[in-house]
């Protein structure tokens, strides 16, 4: 552990500055024995006392510059020996630490994820019990057009503020920051993508849901909505990752589960019913463009960590 290396470093300090003191006294006594012969002679040596207290000055001096080198030299041997100070979450654009050092892989950052996606799932999965267990009672009530078009916000309102059910921020991308990265040739202009989500948004997946709610005997909680609940979730940890913590690599690694999402709920959807299946198709397209974007763009901006990293500071 950390103690007992704390333990050896002092040990080791202990053992250099006995093996110092050694050998000045090694040399202090050389001087004094030759010291000593000089003063038997029948004719002493002159300067022998100068040429004495002037080596014992250099060797107290040198002794001094010495404790001031290694001090000096601690904080680099330290920093090679990776004792230094860990800043933890630090997000970088690339996910790399400041000065260009790479850090270790954060699987806090990725834990936290996963169980932001999960709890947010369990809620979303609640509100759906909780409308299996409201709607026998609104329905004989409320006219039938008022109780689709009910429904219809439900799904909707999943789809475009999932976020209300997360304890995260996901904000969508903005016109002015999509501009930001180095982005390839090829990619549609920055318009493009608030207009496609907005169909997506307020069309096609709102659709898809309610057709397979219709198709399943008005029933919330099926397989079918739990994997369009399960797709905006982890699309909300994406664009938390993307928008928020500006990791680009991470969100790389985070477009894959989206896009197996995506498919997965247009799986989902057309065994309930086929029609639904292939109006949330065009997501799961979108997606595939969205990934060979994703894609060029880590890329292009130097091929940063595809994992959250800690980043190391001096």
């Amino acid at each position: 552990g950390e103690g007992w290396r704390k333990r050896k470093r002092k040990r080791k300090r202990a053992g250099m500055s006995m093996a110092l003191a050694f050998v000045r006294g090694c040399e202090l006594g050389q001087l004094l024995l030759a010291a000593n012969k000089d003063a038997t002679r029948s004719a002493p040596v002159k300067g022998a006392q100068p040429r004495l207290r002037n080596h014992l000055v250099a060797v107290s001096r040198r002794g001094r510059v010495g404790s001031a080198h290694r001090a000096e030299e601690r904080p680099e041997r330290a920093l090679r020996r990776g004792s230094a100070v860990v800043k933890r979450g630090a997000s970088a654009t690339d996910g790399v630490a400041e000065g260009g050092a790479r850090g270790k892989t954060d699987y806090g950052v990725i834990f936290k994820y996963f169980g932001v996606c999960a709890f947010q799932l369990f809620c979303m999965c609640v509100t759906l019990y909780g409308l299996d267990r409201l709607y026998p009672i609104v329905q004989p009530r409320v006219d039938e057009r008022v109780v689709n078009a009910a429904v219809y916000a439900v799904f909707t309102l999943m789809s475009l503020r999932s976020r209300l059910w997360s304890p995260l921020s996901a904000p969508r991308d903005k016109v002015s920051e999509v501009r930001n990265l180095k982005r390839p040739s090829w990619m549609p202009p920055p318009i493009a993508f608030p207009i496609v989500w907005s169909i997506i948004g307020f069309g096609l997946r709102p659709s898809a849901a309610f057709i397979a709610w219709n198709t399943a005997g008005c029933v919330f909680l099926q397989p079918a909505l739990v994997a369009y609940a399960l797709q905006v979730c982890v699309g909300d940890v994406w664009n938390h990752v993307t928008n928020v913590d500006r990791n680009v690599g991470f969100s790389l690694t985070v477009a894959v589960p989206v896009w197996l999402t995506a498919v997965a709920v247009a799986a989902a959807m057309y065994i309930t019913n086929p029609t639904a299946g292939f109006v949330i198709l065009p997501l799961a397209v979108w997606l595939s463009a969205a990934f060979a974007i994703i894609f060029a763009t880590w890329n292009l901006n130097g091929r940063p960590p595809l994992l959250p990293q800690r980043a190391l500071v001096a």
